[in-house]
């Protein structure tokens, strides 16, 4: 629909009149549209665009009128150009926005499975978004997989919790499409965060917020993991004339799914192929995966029962050799909403992490001091007693504090509260709380604060 504002200019109904009803059909004013996108192409070489509410001239216009034209104008300026529209990219009757189909889009969003995840989903719900139902818009047709986005509340505020968002992210960062982190998702955005909507939702991202620790390395590995391992981003190949999924084409295979609290799906490729397996329960498990390799894994020389493979973890880096027979039934352990992504491979694979550059403090570099720093405990994970490590590089006294704290941001035990100069030090906690009393296994967070500087890191106990 359309409105007429106090001046007497036409503008979409469905939002203020600063979203002005331009007239698409008008031969001038489209001209000078497609020169504009045109300019920015040309004079910037940007990539592409994203066009907000595209689902508004597609419904006024059509596809003849509107998505193939406004196509053809920008990929006569640029061939490669990618274009994502701010529309439903996902489920039947979709296709038809699709270049594959004669639409104008590269890319769509799944909206549908982030309204399945603004709660915590249950394994079932959170598999049947994640397969579409079986239906594929088509093998050049993406769409965008997300937790959230800046229009609502977070999910870590949703969830009330950071380690939740652990193997809901996995699922979606190593499945098909394209996974959209949304900026402050990786720093636990909106856990912890009280206030009106803005503070939860638009805020200044601070990266001193203790989930950092926890989600920005989380985030880091799956991003590489699925930059570096094409069974991660593989995309569908081929489909029915109904739009289901060939067996032989579906890129990604349920190996276990809602079996008491862990999911768990494959993701096939030649001499590679990934598994991905998550706990969705708030307590450890140990359990047997059969993987039953022989139906979906991709070798070039077919699955052999006798041969040497090598699970490797890619998000711990480890790897182990083990026979095709001792794959098909998998022992696994996880921590409590754990998550892991092997590749079951002819040869041994480890990520490789790109270096995080730190900022130097340049009052520190001038003095010749040591740097302060806040080191890994050790053991880690750790049964009894762990020992922790910093150093100080204030040289006046400074009041000083290292506490323990839960997930949830609660403290645990105050381990130091004094005033402390620069120097070596080193601290022991042995898994007790302020009260005297034994805490449970789980993931804790040592949190210092000295002056000007703060760090947090994580540590796991273990009974």
């Amino acid at each position: 629909g359309q409105s007429v504002s106090a001046d007497g200019i036409v503008y979409y109904s469905g939002f203020s009149d600063a979203l002005l009803n331009w007239d698409w059909s008008d031969a001038e004013a489209r001209q000078y549209m497609i020169d504009v996108y045109t300019y920015w192409l040309r004079e910037y070489d940007i990539d592409g665009f994203r066009f907000d509410v595209y689902w508004g001239p597609h419904r006024r216009y059509g596809r003849a009128n509107f998505d193939q034209p406004l196509r053809a104008a920008l990929r006569a300026a640029k061939a490669d150009i990618m274009l994502l529209g701010e529309t439903d990219g996902t489920g039947a009757g979709t296709e038809v926005l699709y270049a594959d189909h004669s639409g104008g889009m590269d890319l769509g969003y799944d909206w549908n499975l982030k309204n399945t995840i603004l709660t915590f989903p249950a394994i079932n719900s959170l598999n049947d978004r994640l397969y579409n139902g079986g239906f594929r818009p088509g093998p050049n047709s993406f769409f965008l997989r997300f937790l959230e986005n800046q229009d609502e509340d977070r999910v870590a505020y949703r969830y009330n919790s950071i380690e939740k968002t652990i193997p809901v992210s996995t699922a979606i960062f190593m499945a098909t499409g394209i996974p959209l982190l949304y900026q402050g998702q990786e720093v636990g955005m909106g856990f912890g965060m009280g206030g009106g909507r803005d503070s939860r939702v638009r805020s200044t991202v601070n990266w001193q917020n203790p989930p950092a620790r926890v989600l920005a390395p989380h985030y880091q590995k799956l991003a590489q993991i699925r930059a570096q391992f094409p069974a991660f981003r593989r995309q569908m190949e081929d489909r029915n004339s109904d739009g289901k999924i060939n067996s032989s084409d579906a890129t990604m295979q349920p190996v276990l799914k809602n079996a008491d609290g862990i999911y768990s799906y494959g993701r096939p490729y030649p001499d590679q192929n990934g598994l991905v397996v998550m706990n969705f329960t708030g307590q450890p498990k140990q359990f047997d995966l059969n993987l039953n390799l022989s139906a979906w894994a991709e070798f070039s020389s077919g699955f052999d029962a006798n041969r040497a493979y090598y699970l490797n973890n890619l998000y711990f880096n480890t790897s182990q050799q083990k026979s095709g027979s001792e794959l098909e039934r998998l022992t696994i352990t996880l921590n409590a909403y754990e998550a892991v992504v092997y590749t079951i491979s002819k040869n041994e694979e480890t990520v490789q992490l790109p270096a995080i550059a730190v900022a130097i403090d340049p009052h520190e570099m001038t003095l010749g001091i040591k740097s302060f720093q806040l080191f890994d405990n050790y053991p880690n994970p750790f049964n009894g007693t762990t020992t922790i490590r910093y150093r100080l590089s204030e040289m006046t006294p400074t009041q000083t504090s290292i506490k323990i704290v839960n997930i949830l941001g609660q403290e645990i035990k105050t381990l130091v509260a004094e005033k402390q100069s620069a120097g070596d030090y080193r601290v022991n906690w042995d898994g007790l709380d302020n009260f005297g009393k034994p805490v449970a296994s789980g993931v804790y967070l040592y949190a210092i604060t000295s002056g000007r500087y703060s760090d947090v890191k994580k540590l796991v106990l273990i009974k």
